[in-house]
């Protein structure tokens, strides 16, 4: 009975023995690790740690009159959004280029022994959108391909160039609603439209000096894009939208901004109360705006983060 147990062990050992052999045979060149993990969650160039490659101790000497290359590759997402080639750059002790599909990169010269690579992206590859992006690099005489996989996270951020906003209304005798001739700009850095600007009033009316008040209801807004001239003159009332008192209202959203509407032209009704005109005076008062990122709306798959 022992005996048995002893000729199966020795077959194992020896099956193992001839499989490892024969593994070590076919493999020209060795890596340091099979795989490329990068998380991108600002919007600026991130280099992955260089990978290294070397030749099997067995097969130098058959390495020696080739050039090894690594073959170009598509980083995509689950749903096939590819981020653009000029985007991605490779560098080897070579060359250091941005991707094109139709080459193939020098990684080792004849008679090398050792190399090294790796895979950065540009600063506009972060605004292709949230997800998960992957593809496989394929290189000479390595009997593996080695897998990239880039996660890029969602990103919003609101700046508002001037924290204050005036106007003069200087012929409030001459019409009934008045139209700021200046646009606020609002600056949102995203890489997805999934989100909404709210306004509110930080107080229930707007004062002068004199102690008069103006009504949040008095004060109208439009969204416009920045290189489009208007004739103020023929801009209407019907138009603009009211700021609501003790309200908070969406004034601007992602897919809005993305279609170029990033500017606010304010408007004010001067008919006072019974039809009077509005006191003159200069009325000040603070309009909070509010960032909000749409959870419940991703364009993105929420499984690919």
């Amino acid at each position: 009975m022992s005996g048995k147990v002893k000729i199966s062990a020795v077959l194992i050992i020896l099956l193992f023995l001839v499989i490892n052999s024969n593994s070590a045979a076919a493999s020209y060149l060795t890596s340091s690790r099979y795989k490329i993990e990068m998380v991108v969650d600002t919007p600026e160039e991130i280099i992955s740690d260089p990978i290294n490659i070397n030749a099997s101790t067995e097969k130098k000497a058959e390495l020696k009159n080739n050039n090894i290359y690594i073959d170009s590759f598509v980083l995509q997402n689950s749903a096939g959004q590819e981020i653009a080639s000029q985007y991605i750059k490779i560098e080897t002790p070579y060359l250091n280029q941005s991707l094109d599909k139709s080459y193939r990169f020098l990684l080792m010269k004849n008679g090398q022994e050792k190399s090294w690579f790796k895979i950065s992206l540009l600063r506009p590859a972060f605004y292709f959108g949230p997800g998960k992006y992957s593809a496989k690099i394929n290189i000479d005489e390595l009997d593996w391909e080695i897998d990239i996989e880039i996660l890029i996270k969602p990103f919003v951020v609101l700046n508002l160039n001037e924290n204050r906003f005036e106007f003069e209304i200087s012929n409030a005798s001459q019409t009934d609603f008045f139209i700021a001739p200046d646009l606020y700009e609002i600056n949102v850095d995203s890489n997805h439209t999934d989100w909404e600007i709210q306004v509110a009033l930080e107080q229930e009316t707007f004062l002068n000096q004199q102690g008069n008040s103006l009504s949040p209801d008095n004060l109208y807004y439009r969204l416009e894009t920045v290189d489009r001239q208007y004739n103020l003159n023929e801009l209407k009332k019907e138009e603009f939208a009211s700021l609501e008192k003790n309200g908070i209202i969406t004034m601007i959203n992602g897919s809005d901004y993305k279609k170029g509407l990033t500017a606010i032209r304010f408007g004010v009704d001067l008919e006072g109360e019974n039809n009077s005109v509005q006191p003159a005076g200069l009325y000040s008062g603070t309009i909070i705006f509010t960032l909000r990122t749409l959870e419940d709306k991703n364009s993105w798959r929420s499984d690919d983060l």
